[in-house]
Protein backbone atom coordinates (compact mmCIF):
# COMPACT_ATOMS: atom_id res chain seq x y z
CA UNK A 1 0.00 0.00 0.00
CA UNK A 2 1.21 3.21 -1.17
CA UNK A 3 1.93 5.88 1.74
CA UNK A 4 -0.47 8.41 0.07
CA UNK A 5 -3.38 6.23 0.89
CA UNK A 6 -2.27 5.84 4.42
CA UNK A 7 -2.64 9.71 4.91
CA UNK A 8 -4.22 12.41 2.92
CA UNK A 9 -2.84 15.69 2.64
CA UNK A 10 -4.41 18.73 5.09
CA UNK A 11 -4.73 22.35 3.29
CA UNK A 12 -4.89 25.62 5.87
CA UNK A 13 -4.22 29.11 5.64
CA UNK A 14 -1.09 30.37 5.43
CA UNK A 15 0.85 32.98 7.66
CA UNK A 16 0.34 35.98 5.08
CA UNK A 17 -3.13 34.75 4.68
CA UNK A 18 -3.84 34.77 8.53
CA UNK A 19 -2.22 38.44 8.86
CA UNK A 20 -4.48 39.78 5.98
CA UNK A 21 -7.44 38.64 7.62
CA UNK A 22 -6.43 40.06 11.46
CA UNK A 23 -5.83 42.97 9.92
CA UNK A 24 -9.04 43.51 7.51
CA UNK A 25 -10.33 42.48 11.07
CA UNK A 26 -8.92 45.26 13.20
CA UNK A 27 -9.52 47.66 10.43
CA UNK A 28 -13.35 46.61 11.11
CA UNK A 29 -13.44 47.22 14.56
CA UNK A 30 -12.22 50.44 14.32
CA UNK A 31 -14.27 51.66 11.76
CA UNK A 32 -17.03 50.44 14.12
CA UNK A 33 -15.32 52.30 17.12
CA UNK A 34 -15.06 55.53 15.18
CA UNK A 35 -18.69 55.41 14.06
CA UNK A 36 -19.91 54.75 17.74
CA UNK A 37 -17.41 57.47 18.91
CA UNK A 38 -19.28 59.91 16.86
CA UNK A 39 -22.92 58.11 17.78
CA UNK A 40 -21.63 58.23 21.29
CA UNK A 41 -20.74 62.13 21.25
CA UNK A 42 -23.42 63.28 19.63
CA UNK A 43 -25.63 61.62 22.11
CA UNK A 44 -23.56 62.90 24.97
CA UNK A 45 -23.91 65.91 23.24
CA UNK A 46 -27.85 66.31 22.76
CA UNK A 47 -28.14 64.99 26.20
CA UNK A 48 -26.03 67.57 27.91
CA UNK A 49 -27.50 70.21 26.34
CA UNK A 50 -30.89 68.80 27.08
CA UNK A 51 -30.25 68.96 30.55
CA UNK A 52 -28.97 72.49 30.63
CA UNK A 53 -32.31 73.48 29.03
CA UNK A 54 -34.24 71.86 31.52
CA UNK A 55 -32.29 73.02 34.47
CA UNK A 56 -32.65 76.46 33.29
CA UNK A 57 -36.48 75.94 32.44
CA UNK A 58 -36.68 74.98 35.64
CA UNK A 59 -35.01 77.08 37.43
CA UNK A 60 -36.52 79.62 36.10
CA UNK A 61 -39.90 77.90 36.57
CA UNK A 62 -39.56 77.68 40.29
CA UNK A 63 -38.10 81.23 41.24
CA UNK A 64 -41.13 82.87 39.33
CA UNK A 65 -43.43 80.79 41.34
CA UNK A 66 -41.96 82.03 44.33
CA UNK A 67 -41.63 85.45 43.32
CA UNK A 68 -44.97 85.73 41.96
CA UNK A 69 -45.93 85.03 45.30
CA UNK A 70 -43.65 87.31 47.49
CA UNK A 71 -45.71 89.99 49.09
CA UNK A 72 -48.58 88.26 49.07
CA UNK A 73 -50.97 89.38 52.15
CA UNK A 74 -47.81 91.56 54.02
CA UNK A 75 -48.08 94.18 51.09
CA UNK A 76 -51.98 93.94 51.56
CA UNK A 77 -53.35 97.62 50.78
CA UNK A 78 -56.86 98.33 51.37
CA UNK A 79 -58.90 101.13 51.34
CA UNK A 80 -59.60 100.99 55.09
CA UNK A 81 -56.41 102.09 56.80
CA UNK A 82 -53.74 100.88 58.34
CA UNK A 83 -52.68 98.30 55.59
CA UNK A 84 -50.67 95.36 57.12
CA UNK A 85 -47.56 96.83 54.87
CA UNK A 86 -47.63 100.22 56.48
CA UNK A 87 -48.33 98.10 60.03
CA UNK A 88 -45.10 96.40 59.37
CA UNK A 89 -42.67 99.03 57.70
CA UNK A 90 -40.75 99.20 61.23
CA UNK A 91 -40.27 95.97 62.49
CA UNK A 92 -36.51 94.96 62.68
CA UNK A 93 -33.77 92.73 61.82
CA UNK A 94 -32.82 90.07 63.59
CA UNK A 95 -29.07 88.93 63.83
CA UNK A 96 -28.72 85.16 65.84
CA UNK A 97 -32.23 84.12 65.27
CA UNK A 98 -33.46 80.31 66.33
CA UNK A 99 -29.77 79.53 67.06
CA UNK A 100 -28.74 79.68 63.60
CA UNK A 101 -26.23 83.01 62.35
CA UNK A 102 -29.23 84.60 60.13
CA UNK A 103 -28.97 86.85 57.45
CA UNK A 104 -29.96 90.35 57.51
CA UNK A 105 -32.65 90.12 55.27
CA UNK A 106 -34.75 88.20 57.68
CA UNK A 107 -37.31 91.18 58.69
CA UNK A 108 -40.25 91.38 59.36
CA UNK A 109 -40.19 94.59 57.42
CA UNK A 110 -42.78 94.14 54.21
CA UNK A 111 -39.97 93.63 51.42
CA UNK A 112 -41.49 91.22 48.90
CA UNK A 113 -37.97 90.49 47.46
CA UNK A 114 -34.59 91.76 48.94
CA UNK A 115 -31.39 91.29 46.81
CA UNK A 116 -27.72 90.70 47.88
CA UNK A 117 -25.16 91.57 45.09
CA UNK A 118 -22.43 91.42 47.77
CA UNK A 119 -21.67 87.94 48.33
CA UNK A 120 -18.05 86.58 47.99
CA UNK A 121 -18.56 85.69 44.28
CA UNK A 122 -19.48 88.98 42.41
CA UNK A 123 -21.07 86.29 39.79
CA UNK A 124 -23.98 85.66 42.11
CA UNK A 125 -26.42 87.36 43.86
CA UNK A 126 -28.20 86.37 46.54
CA UNK A 127 -32.51 86.46 46.43
CA UNK A 128 -34.48 86.67 49.64
CA UNK A 129 -38.74 86.35 48.89
CA UNK A 130 -40.86 87.19 51.64
CA UNK A 131 -44.57 85.87 51.67
CA UNK A 132 -47.31 84.93 54.11
CA UNK A 133 -51.01 85.10 53.71
CA UNK A 134 -53.81 84.85 56.14
CA UNK A 135 -56.72 82.95 55.81
CA UNK A 136 -59.25 84.87 56.95
CA UNK A 137 -58.95 88.73 57.41
CA UNK A 138 -55.52 90.57 56.08
CA UNK A 139 -55.96 93.73 57.57
CA UNK A 140 -54.42 94.66 61.44
CA UNK A 141 -56.62 93.37 64.25
CA UNK A 142 -57.08 95.83 67.31
CA UNK A 143 -56.60 94.20 70.88
CA UNK A 144 -59.28 95.31 73.39
CA UNK A 145 -58.61 92.92 76.34
CA UNK A 146 -55.87 90.69 77.24
CA UNK A 147 -55.55 87.43 79.69
CA UNK A 148 -53.45 85.08 80.78
CA UNK A 149 -54.35 82.23 83.10
CA UNK A 150 -51.35 79.72 83.69
CA UNK A 151 -49.81 78.67 80.53
CA UNK A 152 -53.25 79.69 78.57
CA UNK A 153 -52.82 83.46 77.12
CA UNK A 154 -55.97 84.96 75.45
CA UNK A 155 -56.40 87.45 73.47
CA UNK A 156 -59.40 89.57 72.26
CA UNK A 157 -59.60 91.11 68.97
CA UNK A 158 -61.70 93.35 67.17
CA UNK A 159 -62.58 92.07 63.98
CA UNK A 160 -65.44 91.59 61.39
CA UNK A 161 -64.30 87.92 61.08
CA UNK A 162 -64.41 85.69 64.17
CA UNK A 163 -62.40 82.29 63.18
CA UNK A 164 -58.45 81.95 62.96
CA UNK A 165 -56.50 79.11 61.20
CA UNK A 166 -54.88 76.58 63.80
CA UNK A 167 -50.94 78.13 63.21
CA UNK A 168 -51.42 81.57 62.22
CA UNK A 169 -48.73 83.83 63.09
CA UNK A 170 -49.99 87.34 64.58
CA UNK A 171 -47.49 90.12 64.64
CA UNK A 172 -47.58 92.92 67.39
CA UNK A 173 -47.16 96.10 65.38
CA UNK A 174 -48.17 98.45 68.38
CA UNK A 175 -50.74 100.67 69.20
CA UNK A 176 -53.05 102.03 66.66
CA UNK A 177 -51.52 105.68 65.27
CA UNK A 178 -48.18 105.11 66.82
CA UNK A 179 -44.59 104.11 65.19
CA UNK A 180 -44.29 100.02 65.05
CA UNK A 181 -41.65 98.89 67.40
CA UNK A 182 -38.47 97.66 66.13
CA UNK A 183 -38.81 94.56 67.62
CA UNK A 184 -41.68 93.10 66.42
CA UNK A 185 -42.90 90.72 68.70
CA UNK A 186 -44.61 87.17 67.23
CA UNK A 187 -47.59 84.91 68.60
CA UNK A 188 -48.73 81.56 67.06
CA UNK A 189 -52.75 81.31 66.97
CA UNK A 190 -53.21 77.88 69.24
CA UNK A 191 -56.90 76.46 69.22
CA UNK A 192 -59.69 79.42 69.38
CA UNK A 193 -62.39 79.99 71.80
CA UNK A 194 -65.27 80.82 69.04
CA UNK A 195 -67.08 84.17 69.82
CA UNK A 196 -70.85 83.86 70.15
CA UNK A 197 -72.03 86.30 67.88
CA UNK A 198 -72.39 86.08 64.15
CA UNK A 199 -69.47 88.36 62.97
CA UNK A 200 -69.73 86.97 59.02
CA UNK A 201 -73.55 88.13 58.18
CA UNK A 202 -74.96 87.03 55.02
CA UNK A 203 -74.20 89.34 51.73
CA UNK A 204 -74.60 91.94 50.31
CA UNK A 205 -74.66 93.17 54.21
CA UNK A 206 -71.78 94.82 55.53
CA UNK A 207 -69.73 92.54 58.41
CA UNK A 208 -70.71 93.45 61.76
CA UNK A 209 -67.72 94.77 64.06
CA UNK A 210 -67.20 92.31 66.92
CA UNK A 211 -65.34 90.89 68.90
CA UNK A 212 -63.70 87.24 68.82
CA UNK A 213 -60.92 85.78 70.67
CA UNK A 214 -57.74 83.59 69.84
CA UNK A 215 -55.29 81.71 72.11
CA UNK A 216 -51.81 83.09 71.84
CA UNK A 217 -48.51 81.47 72.63
CA UNK A 218 -45.41 83.39 72.53
CA UNK A 219 -42.47 85.20 74.44
CA UNK A 220 -44.45 88.22 75.75
CA UNK A 221 -47.67 89.38 76.03
CA UNK A 222 -49.84 91.65 73.77
CA UNK A 223 -50.80 94.49 75.30
CA UNK A 224 -54.56 96.17 74.86
CA UNK A 225 -54.72 98.59 71.81
CA UNK A 226 -52.31 97.39 70.27
CA UNK A 227 -52.54 95.64 66.78
CA UNK A 228 -52.30 92.66 65.62
CA UNK A 229 -51.13 91.35 61.35
CA UNK A 230 -52.21 88.08 60.85
CA UNK A 231 -49.27 86.87 58.39
CA UNK A 232 -50.96 83.22 58.24
CA UNK A 233 -47.95 80.82 58.17
CA UNK A 234 -44.60 83.01 56.84
CA UNK A 235 -42.01 82.36 55.14
CA UNK A 236 -38.77 83.74 53.98
CA UNK A 237 -36.82 81.91 51.30
CA UNK A 238 -33.29 82.55 50.06
CA UNK A 239 -31.99 81.44 47.00
CA UNK A 240 -27.96 81.68 46.50
CA UNK A 241 -25.82 79.89 45.13
CA UNK A 242 -22.95 77.79 46.63
CA UNK A 243 -19.93 78.71 44.63
CA UNK A 244 -18.03 75.39 45.75
CA UNK A 245 -19.92 73.34 43.72
CA UNK A 246 -21.78 75.59 41.43
CA UNK A 247 -25.40 74.51 42.73
CA UNK A 248 -28.43 76.93 43.45
CA UNK A 249 -30.11 76.34 46.83
CA UNK A 250 -33.05 77.44 48.53
CA UNK A 251 -33.16 77.77 51.85
CA UNK A 252 -36.79 77.99 53.93
CA UNK A 253 -36.73 80.06 56.80
CA UNK A 254 -39.58 80.15 59.03
CA UNK A 255 -41.04 82.50 61.78
CA UNK A 256 -41.40 80.72 65.36
CA UNK A 257 -43.55 82.29 68.34
CA UNK A 258 -40.41 84.34 69.86
CA UNK A 259 -40.48 86.31 67.08
CA UNK A 260 -37.33 85.03 64.99
CA UNK A 261 -36.63 82.94 62.13
CA UNK A 262 -35.21 79.66 61.95
CA UNK A 263 -33.72 77.84 59.75
CA UNK A 264 -35.97 75.03 58.15
CA UNK A 265 -34.25 73.18 55.64
CA UNK A 266 -31.92 73.55 52.42
CA UNK A 267 -33.34 72.39 49.10
CA UNK A 268 -30.50 71.86 46.47
CA UNK A 269 -32.08 73.31 42.72
CA UNK A 270 -29.84 72.91 40.23
CA UNK A 271 -26.08 72.55 39.48
CA UNK A 272 -23.95 73.75 37.24
CA UNK A 273 -24.47 77.55 37.63
CA UNK A 274 -22.02 79.69 36.58
CA UNK A 275 -24.36 82.97 36.67
CA UNK A 276 -27.07 84.11 38.69
CA UNK A 277 -28.35 87.75 38.87
CA UNK A 278 -30.99 90.28 40.02
CA UNK A 279 -32.29 93.72 39.23
CA UNK A 280 -35.28 95.38 40.93
CA UNK A 281 -37.80 97.18 38.60
CA UNK A 282 -38.72 100.90 40.29
CA UNK A 283 -41.90 102.83 39.78
CA UNK A 284 -42.87 106.28 41.12
CA UNK A 285 -44.96 107.51 42.46
CA UNK A 286 -47.60 110.56 43.15
CA UNK A 287 -49.77 111.89 45.71
CA UNK A 288 -53.04 111.66 43.45
CA UNK A 289 -54.58 108.29 44.33
CA UNK A 290 -57.65 107.25 46.80
CA UNK A 291 -58.39 108.11 50.16
CA UNK A 292 -54.33 109.61 50.06
CA UNK A 293 -52.84 106.32 49.06
CA UNK A 294 -50.16 107.17 46.35
CA UNK A 295 -50.53 105.62 42.79
CA UNK A 296 -48.15 103.27 41.31
CA UNK A 297 -46.72 104.19 37.90
CA UNK A 298 -45.52 102.30 34.98
CA UNK A 299 -41.63 100.75 35.52
CA UNK A 300 -39.14 103.44 34.50
CA UNK A 301 -35.85 101.88 36.30
CA UNK A 302 -33.92 99.23 36.55
CA UNK A 303 -31.57 98.77 39.08
CA UNK A 304 -28.65 96.59 40.52
CA UNK A 305 -28.67 96.21 43.92
CA UNK A 306 -25.58 98.25 44.85
CA UNK A 307 -26.53 102.05 46.55
CA UNK A 308 -29.00 103.56 47.27
CA UNK A 309 -30.56 99.75 46.12
CA UNK A 310 -28.53 97.71 48.29
CA UNK A 311 -29.41 95.33 51.14
CA UNK A 312 -28.64 97.73 53.89
CA UNK A 313 -30.59 101.08 52.49
CA UNK A 314 -33.30 99.02 51.46
CA UNK A 315 -33.73 97.47 54.72
CA UNK A 316 -33.86 100.48 56.59
CA UNK A 317 -35.57 102.78 53.51
CA UNK A 318 -39.20 104.02 54.52
CA UNK A 319 -42.19 102.43 53.74
CA UNK A 320 -42.67 105.27 50.34
CA UNK A 321 -39.21 103.99 48.98
CA UNK A 322 -40.54 100.20 49.67
CA UNK A 323 -43.44 100.36 47.48
CA UNK A 324 -41.43 101.44 44.46
CA UNK A 325 -40.24 98.00 44.09
CA UNK A 326 -42.72 96.26 41.75
CA UNK A 327 -40.75 93.44 39.65
CA UNK A 328 -37.85 91.77 39.86
CA UNK A 329 -35.88 90.86 36.55
CA UNK A 330 -34.26 87.51 36.84
CA UNK A 331 -30.62 86.17 34.52
CA UNK A 332 -28.97 82.83 35.14
CA UNK A 333 -26.09 80.76 32.93
CA UNK A 334 -25.93 77.07 33.21
CA UNK A 335 -23.39 75.15 32.05
CA UNK A 336 -23.17 71.45 30.60
CA UNK A 337 -21.55 68.91 32.64
CA UNK A 338 -20.02 67.19 29.67
CA UNK A 339 -16.80 68.77 27.81
CA UNK A 340 -17.20 69.00 24.36
CA UNK A 341 -14.40 66.53 22.99
CA UNK A 342 -14.02 67.87 19.66
CA UNK A 343 -11.71 70.66 19.78
CA UNK A 344 -12.59 71.69 16.42
CA UNK A 345 -15.75 72.13 17.75
CA UNK A 346 -14.69 73.70 21.44
CA UNK A 347 -13.21 76.18 19.17
CA UNK A 348 -16.85 77.53 18.19
CA UNK A 349 -18.25 77.56 21.56
CA UNK A 350 -19.07 81.03 23.30
CA UNK A 351 -16.89 82.11 26.23
CA UNK A 352 -18.81 84.68 27.32
CA UNK A 353 -22.59 86.33 27.78
CA UNK A 354 -24.10 89.60 27.87
CA UNK A 355 -26.95 89.59 30.47
CA UNK A 356 -29.64 92.26 30.89
CA UNK A 357 -28.53 93.38 27.41
CA UNK A 358 -32.16 94.74 26.82
CA UNK A 359 -34.01 97.26 28.78
CA UNK A 360 -37.43 95.87 29.25
CA UNK A 361 -40.15 98.71 29.48
CA UNK A 362 -41.87 101.98 27.82
CA UNK A 363 -40.03 104.54 25.97
CA UNK A 364 -37.94 106.44 28.67
CA UNK A 365 -37.15 103.44 30.74
CA UNK A 366 -33.45 103.25 32.03
CA UNK A 367 -31.07 100.17 32.77
CA UNK A 368 -27.79 99.26 34.16
CA UNK A 369 -25.34 98.65 31.82
CA UNK A 370 -25.23 94.94 30.47
CA UNK A 371 -23.19 92.42 32.10
CA UNK A 372 -20.33 90.59 30.26
CA UNK A 373 -19.78 87.53 32.18
CA UNK A 374 -16.46 85.61 30.87
CA UNK A 375 -17.27 81.68 30.62
CA UNK A 376 -14.48 78.68 30.91
CA UNK A 377 -14.10 77.49 27.13
CA UNK A 378 -15.02 74.01 26.11
CA UNK A 379 -17.88 73.89 27.70
CA UNK A 380 -21.63 74.68 26.50
CA UNK A 381 -24.51 76.70 28.60
CA UNK A 382 -27.24 78.39 28.28
CA UNK A 383 -28.58 81.76 29.57
CA UNK A 384 -32.46 82.55 30.93
CA UNK A 385 -33.69 85.57 31.73
CA UNK A 386 -37.25 86.66 32.88
CA UNK A 387 -39.18 89.46 34.42
CA UNK A 388 -41.12 88.59 37.15
CA UNK A 389 -43.88 91.03 38.48
CA UNK A 390 -44.81 91.51 41.93
CA UNK A 391 -48.19 90.13 43.24
CA UNK A 392 -48.60 93.06 46.09
CA UNK A 393 -49.03 95.20 43.18
CA UNK A 394 -52.57 94.12 42.64
CA UNK A 395 -53.13 95.51 46.28
CA UNK A 396 -50.79 98.41 46.35
CA UNK A 397 -52.32 100.58 44.15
Amino acid sequence: MKKSSLFFRQKGMTIVELMVAVLIGLLSMYAVYRVYEGTERTKRNIVAVGDVQVSGLYSIFLLEQDIHNAGSGIMANPLNAPANGQALANCGTGGAMGGVASPAALTLRPLPVVIDAAPANPNFDDVYVFSGTASSYITPLNVSAVNVAGAIMTATVTTPYDFFKNGDVLVDVGANGAAPPVACQAYLATPVVPSAANCVPPPPATPTTCSATVNLQGAATPAVDTRLVNLGAPARHRFYVNPANNTLLMENWVLNTAGTWSLNRIDPIVTGVVSFRAQYGIAPQNGNGINGIPVNQPINQWVVATSPWDMATVLTAPWATIQQIKAVRLSIIIRADEPEVDPNVAATLPTAFTQFAGCPGAAGTTCPAAITTALPAGLRYRMYETVVPLKNTLWNP
